[in-house]
C-alpha cells in the first residue's frame, strides 16, 4: 500500500473513531439524563381518549365525557393521580354555564383559554370562580368556556369564532381571550385517537392531519390510553414504588413510542443546533411569516361582527406571581403578540398589580403538575373579574 492509501486508511479510522467516541458520548448523557430523571413524570395516562378530530377546529369536545389522569415516570411506577381535571357539560362546554344559562342571563360572556381555563378541581374551572366574583360585584353573567388543552392563541379565537356561530342565542356582550406565555408561540394542530399496527389506541397531535399517522415524525402521542389505567387502578398503585403488570405494559409502550434518545435532541434543540420544532409535543410558530393568517382573520373578524368586547389578557404563572415581575417576551413573541393586537383591535392586559394573588400560599395543584392549584383559580377568578367587570358596565 502506498503512502496515499496509508494516510486515507488512517483518515477514516480516525474518523470512525471519533464518530464512535461523539455517538457514545451522547449515549452516556441519555442515559445519565435518564437515571437523573427517574422518579419525575414521564408519561400522562387515561383510560380513554377525550376529544374528537375537527378538520375546522383541531378538536371538538363532545357533551358529557371527561378525562383524567394517572402520571408515571419511565419505569411504569405511579406518582400522582388526577380525576376529570376536565370534563364537559351537557351542552359540550368546560365549565358548569349550559347554553341555557347563558340565553337566560343579563349579560354573556364567552371565554377561551387553555387548560388553565379548562383544568377541573372539584367540579370547578377557574371560569366558574371567575363567574362567582363577578356576581359579587353585581353582574348577572353567564359564562360560557371554550377552552381547551394545549390551546395557543390561534385555537382560542377559532374556537370563539365557533362558538358565536353556533350557541343558539343572542350575540356576547364580551369576549375574554386569555393566555399563558407559552401560548403564545403554540402552532395550529389537529388531535384524533388513531390505532397503529399493534391494535393500540394512539391520541396523535399533529401540526397536519397527515401528521397524525402513528408512525409519522412530526405528530406525537398526547397521552397514553390504558382501559386498565382507571382511577381507582392509580389509587391502588400511587407511591408503593413497585410496578404491577398494567405499569409494566406502559412502560413498555413508552418506550416503543419514545426511542432511546430524548434529551439529546433537546439539549441541541436548547443551543440551536436543531430547530424547537422537531423536538415539540406541541407544534409551534417558528416564525411570524409562519402563522396562518387567513384562518386567524377570519375567525378574528366574527368575533368582531359579532359587536361584542374584547378583552385579550394575559395569565401571570406561578414563577411570575412569585416574582411579581412578568417575563420579558423574545423578538418573536413580541411579534406574535402584536399581530394579534393589531387585528383584534385592542392591547394585551398585563396584571397592574398582584393583589388578586396576595395570600395564595399553594400555587400548583401537584408536585408532579404546575396547574393552578383551586386555591390560584379562586385568586385568577378575583383577577379576571376585575378585568371583565370594568368591560360590563
Amino acid at each position: 500500500m502506498g503512502r496515499a492509501g496509508k494516510v486515507l486508511v488512517s483518515l477514516t479510522a480516525w474518523t470512525v473513531l471519533a464518530g464512535g467516541s461523539v455517538f457514545v458520548a451522547f449515549v452516556l448523557f441519555e442515559w445519565m439524563m435518564q437515571m437523573a430523571r427517574q422518579g419525575t413524570v414521564a408519561m400522562r395516562v387515561t383510560p380513554a381518549p377525550y376529544g374528537v378530530f375537527d378538520e375546522d377546529l383541531g378538536v371538538r369536545y363532545e357533551p358529557g365525557t371527561s378525562i383524567s389522569y394517572a402520571y408515571l415516570d419511565s419505569k411504569g411506577r405511579v406518582l400522582e393521580c388526577m380525576p376529570e381535571i376536565s370534563r364537559t357539560n351537557p351542552d359540550g362546554f368546560r365549565g358548569l354555564d349550559t347554553q341555557r344559562d347563558y340565553q337566560e342571563a343579563e349579560q354573556r360572556v364567552l371565554v377561551s383559554g387553555d387548560s388553565f381555563s379548562h383544568w377541573n378541581i372539584a367540579g370547578y374551572t377557574l371560569v366558574d370562580y371567575t363567574k362567582a366574583e363577578l356576581e359579587e360585584q353585581g353582574h348577572a353573567a353567564s359564562l360560557l368556556n371554550v377552552a381547551g388543552g394545549t390551546f395557543g392563541l390561534e385555537h382560542m379565537v377559532v374556537h370563539l369564532a365557533a362558538a358565536i356561530e353556533e350557541v343558539d342565542a343572542p350575540t356576547p356582550d364580551l369576549v375574554a381571550i386569555q393566555f399563558i406565555r407559552d401560548d403564545i408561540t403554540r402552532g395550529w394542530w389537529h388531535l384524533d385517537t388513531i390505532e397503529d399496527d399493534r391494535g393500540r389506541p394512539r391520541a396523535r397531535l399533529g401540526r397536519s392531519v397527515e401528521c397524525l399517522a402513528p408512525d409519522s415524525n412530526c405528530g406525537s402521542d398526547e397521552y397514553l390510553i390504558e382501559q386498565r389505567a382507571t382511577q381507582e387502578w392509580c389509587e391502588s398503585q400511587k407511591g408503593s414504588g413497585t410496578v404491577d403488570a398494567v405499569g409494566a405494559d406502559l412502560a413498555e409502550t413508552y418506550r416503543n413510542i419514545r426511542g432511546f434518545f430524548v434529551y439529546v435532541p433537546r439539549a441541541f434543540a436548547r443551543l440551536g443546533i436543531i430547530d424547537r420544532q422537531s423536538t415539540s409535543v406541541i407544534p409551534r410558530v417558528v416564525s411570524i411569516e409562519k402563522i396562518d393568517t387567513d384562518r386567524i382573520l377570519r375567525a378574528i373578524e366574527s368575533i368582531k361582527a359579532s359587536g361584542a368586547r374584547i378583552v385579550f389578557v394575559y395569565l401571570p404563572t406561578s414563577e411570575e406571581i412569585l416574582s411579581r415581575q412578568i417575563y420579558t417576551f423574545d423578538e418573536h413573541e413580541n411579534a406574535v403578540l402584536r399581530f394579534y393586537e393589531k387585528h383584534l383591535g385592542v392591547p394585551v392586559a398585563f396584571p397592574s398589580d398582584y393583589s388578586a394573588f396576595d395570600g395564595v400560599s399553594e400555587l400548583a395543584v401537584s408536585p408532579f403538575d404546575s396547574h393552578p392549584s383551586a386555591e390560584l383559580q379562586r385568586a385568577y377568578g378575583r383577577y379576571l373579574a376585575d378585568r371583565f367587570s370594568t368591560e360590563l358596565r
